[in-house]
């Protein structure tokens, strides 16, 4: 088993065209390397997994011959943008949530929520400001 306390987060982005998604995430969990994914956005996933960008997307490649996609490591504290609460919650805790893979990992973070009910991580912490977002 991975150790949890080594993984990271990593968005996967890909063509939905091209690659299902469904199948994309059986073949996820299937692998030992993996610790635990979430899809916030059509097109790309979250994903906590040991090893690096490089291993994941070989793992991927090997499975989904000529699909297009990219793999790139998410620093926490260095990301920025509007996602669903439940989405930030992810990738700050970026560590196997201990149960199946795909469900929510929620520890320690604030509910803050705007409006429209997103929220924003702002590099230091989450808020309900929009930062650097037109609406």
């Amino acid at each position: 088993m991975v150790d949890s306390t080594k993984c990271k987060v990593f968005v996967v982005g890909f063509n939905l065209l091209g690659l299902d998604q469904q199948e994309l995430t059986a073949f996820l969990e299937s692998r030992p390397e993996v610790q635990n994914w979430r899809s916030a956005v059509p097109g790309q996933l979250f994903v906590i997994g040991s090893g690096t960008a490089r291993d994941l997307a070989s793992l991927i490649r090997n499975r989904f011959v000529g699909e297009f996609f990219f793999v790139a490591p998410i620093k926490p504290w260095y990301c920025n943008g509007c996602l669903p609460r439940e989405a930030w919650n992810f990738i700050v805790n970026s560590r196997s949530s201990g149960g199946p893979v795909g469900l929510e990992v929620s520890e320690g973070i604030p509910r803050n929520i705007d409006h429209d009910g997103a929220t924003v991580w702002n590099g230091q912490g989450l808020s309900n400001e929009l930062v650097g977002a037109s609406r």
